[in-house]
């Protein structure tokens, strides 16, 4: 099945196709694919674009693919939203004066057809737009039979959501989510409230439980009592806790919104230049900023054990390939051995900035932010680990001891 959409735009009402009631203003107009799909109604889903990854569901808990396109659209409302009808027809042509909430129905429609309970077709536009001008934009938009799987509807408590991923041409994204402007993964955990009790992972479906997707993969950093990073979970009953697994410096607390999202505070207290040293830890590149050796190996002395250490997250200054890194207990009790590695491209010009923790008195840990920069001159023999000196910022937290 092949979704269609055409958009024709008139200077005047004297070229006013039929529908259009000698109205200025924007008209969708819905036509049948062939003889076979008629309707009774019709359901119309606007949407502004918010991102490009869309959320897990509970019948699809796992990501999609970060090279699949995808479309992440909120749900916006207009009056016309739905239509019901005494018989079955093959088209409706759908009048949006400009003005109000209808400026601001995003560039995405969905129109959903039922006969009765029955679903009969669906059908898309991609570069839709209300005009604000003195003239006619009409759209014509076909819906086509479309198979039971290709939408999924979801959502605790009550329907907000939905997944739609028909045979789309080639351009167009392969899934597109139209979610709750407040809620973007429908599992009544909120993306962020005044309150600061923000959804641990806003594009994971939690059930409630406390359990799998419920349980963060992205730090979360609180101050309730002193500035830490752990775990965050979402359960109901109990909303969203964060673990206080790892002591970090006052300033990422200081610095940093605790009432956004975890990725976003997370992001801010990688990237702040208050939470660790300056300048940046210089890696050895050449003059393109390609890695000297891929892989390089930096032995880095702390002014404390190295013990148990692991990189926590990674934050990129600049826009950059990732690249793996990975930390390990060096040659000496002080020392870290950190190794960094391309993914795709050896130009390591992203700046990142990675989180650092290692055990302070088991199961606690300290944590730091390390900053790493491109830094040309000669390189070093390969295979040959690069020395360097760092003294993190910790704040108040305790020094690991021996």
């Amino acid at each position: 099945m092949t979704l269609r959409g055409a958009v024709i735009v008139l200077a005047s009402l004297f070229g006013c196709l039929g529908g259009c009631e000698d109205r200025y203003g924007t008209y969708i107009t819905i036509h049948a694919a062939n003889k076979d799909i008629a309707f009774d109604r019709l359901e119309l889903y606007y949407g502004v674009e918010v991102g490009r990854t869309v959320p897990t569901t509970p019948k699809h808990a796992v990501p999609e693919p970060l090279d699949e396109a995808q479309l992440l659209v909120a749900r916006a409302f207009a009056p016309d939203d739905v239509q019901t009808f005494g018989s079955k027809r093959q088209d409706y042509t759908v009048w949006i004066p400009d003005g109000g909430q209808n400026n601001k129905l995003g560039a995405y429609v969905l129109a959903v057809a039922y006969a009765g309970t029955e679903r009969v077709g669906i059908g898309e536009l991609f570069d839709f737009r209300v005009t604000d001008e003195r003239k006619v934009i009409e759209y014509t938009l076909v819906v086509d039979a479309a198979a039971n799987d290709v939408i999924e509807e979801w959502g605790r408590g009550q329907t907000k959501c939905l997944r739609v991923a028909p045979p789309r041409a080639a351009g167009k994204p392969v899934v597109v989510a139209i979610v709750d402007p407040e809620d973007s993964d429908c599992d009544l955990f909120l993306d962020r409230t005044d309150t600061g009790t923000t959804d641990c992972e806003p594009l994971l479906y939690c059930d409630g439980s406390g359990n799998g997707d419920c349980v963060g993969a992205t730090p979360c950093v609180h101050g309730a009592d002193a500035c830490s990073i752990g775990s965050c979970s979402n359960k109901d009953g109990a909303s969203v806790t964060c673990g206080d697994d790892t002591c970090v410096s006052d300033a990422l607390c200081r610095e940093c919104d605790l009432t956004e999202s975890p990725a976003e505070i997370l992001e801010c207290a990688l990237l702040v230049n208050s939470t660790h040293p300056s300048p940046d830890m210089a890696v050895p590149t050449e003059g393109s900023e390609d890695l000297c050796n891929d892989p390089t190996v930096i032995d880095f002395t702390l002014p404390f054990p190295c013990r148990n250490p692991a990189v926590d997250a990674v934050s990129y200054y600049a826009q950059s390939a990732p690249f793996d890194f990975t930390i390990e207990p060096g040659p000496m009790p002080n020392i870290c051995r950190l190794t960094i590695s391309s993914t795709t491209d050896p130009r390591f010009s992203g700046i990142p900035h990675l989180l650092v923790t290692v055990e302070l008195m088991a199961p606690r840990r300290t944590g730091f932010v390390l900053g790493l920069i491109a830094m040309g001159g000669a390189c070093p023999q390969p295979g040959v680990p690069v020395i360097r000196q760092y003294a993190p910022v910790i704040g108040t937290c305790p020094m690991p001891q021996l």
